[in-house]
């Protein structure tokens, strides 16, 4: 689906494009989105977690270690400055649909990328349960193997904003998955990708990411070039879709909240200096692991979301910073917020709602 060889092309909801460069030594295929890490992450060199704030539509310059434009809380479209309208479009209407929230059906016309996988050991937790970390490694791989597959555009820099993954059925060790990926979604600076996952043993699961378009060089939004809209305009047919994100973080001073303490490590930096999208999910496993009765959300059909807000850079985890996880549970919803040594930046967020 959306995939990338090297200008630009961002791909709301899905891993949509894949970035092809050229390094010293090799050419490596990025997506659009932060590189997840693991043993069967792909290297990115163009691709981060997009830095931000509260929810909120705005961009704003500054505030990152990174180069790319934090989110500023307060403003409104009306008054922010110019910086904050790259994540609204010129002549938007709020009635645009936020990306990557929906989960829409694989569209009749327009590129459709498949791929199969097998859940290996490295990628289960000790029931044989596929992790969610290992889950998010996927979405970026069978998102590679589309640029690559594709190899039409030049190196770009993409940055994941949010993703949502809904678990039906959940898939197992050694079960064979079939993948697919295509394009639901496009902002003048964004795109949605969206993965879909079924197991030869029942597994069901959906997911949708929204990336972020940068200019490798100033870290800014930069516009999608017209080769990705041609190539995915087709499977997104006309829907364009909104950068907001839609989570609050969760303070430690929260009703019903519990905090623990988190250590980034050396094995969670990626090539861009900083902890890869992956480790979100797998704080979102730590709680579950942690809070014993809430392991039910995730026992049966569940949705998860996470949105990527601050990176935490290669120098917290050198520095052996103690960062925090706040997190909470309210019926079949537990929300968590990872915050930094001094509690003054949230970097991720996330949510978990039971399916009926």
């Amino acid at each position: 689906m959306l995939v990338a060889e090297a200008h630009e092309a961002a791909g709301a909801g899905r891993v949509p494009i894949g970035v092809r460069r050229r390094d010293n030594d090799a050419r490596r295929s990025t997506l659009m989105g932060a590189r997840s890490g693991g043993e069967s992450g792909r290297e990115h060199g163009n691709h981060q977690t997009m830095p931000t704030g509260p929810a909120s539509n705005d961009l704003t310059p500054g505030g990152s270690e990174n180069g790319i434009w934090a989110m500023k809380n307060g403003e409104s479209e009306g008054t922010a400055p110019v910086a904050s309208r790259f994540m609204t479009d010129a002549g938007s209407t709020p009635k645009r649909a936020n990306g990557a929230d929906a989960l829409l059906p694989e569209p009749p016309e327009g590129r459709v990328f498949r791929s199969d996988r097998r859940v290996r050991l490295g990628d289960v937790d000790v029931s044989g349960r596929l992790r969610l970390d290992a889950c998010a490694r996927y979405l970026q791989d069978v998102a590679t193997d589309d640029s690559d597959d594709l190899g039409e555009f030049t190196t770009q820099a993409w940055v994941v904003r949010r993703t949502v993954i809904e678990q039906r059925s959940a898939a197992h060790l050694d079960e064979r998955l079939s993948l697919s990926t295509y394009c639901t979604g496009l902002g003048s600076r964004w795109a949605e990708r969206r993965v879909a996952l079924t197991g030869s043993t029942g597994a069901r699961i959906d997911a949708v990411t929204l990336w972020v378009h940068l200019d490798p060089e100033s870290g800014r939004p930069k516009v999608l070039p017209e080769a990705f809209r041609a190539t995915y305009s087709v499977p997104a047919a006309g829907r364009e879709v909104s950068a907001r994100q839609l989570h609050e973080p969760v303070g430690p001073g929260a009703a019903g909240a519990d905090v623990f303490d988190w250590l980034p490590r050396a094995t969670d930096l990626d090539v861009l200096d900083h902890v890869n999208n992956a480790i979100a999910w797998a704080i979102v496993e730590q709680v579950r692991a942690r809070v014993l009765p809430d392991r039910d959300l995730f026992d049966g059909p569940f949705r998860a979301e996470v949105e990527f807000r601050e990176a935490t850079s290669r120098s917290a985890v050198e520095a052996s910073e103690t960062l925090h996880v706040v997190h909470r549970r309210d019926g079949n919803q537990m929300t968590a917020t990872l915050w930094s040594a001094d509690w003054s930046t949230a970097h991720i967020t996330a949510r978990v709602v039971g399916l009926s």
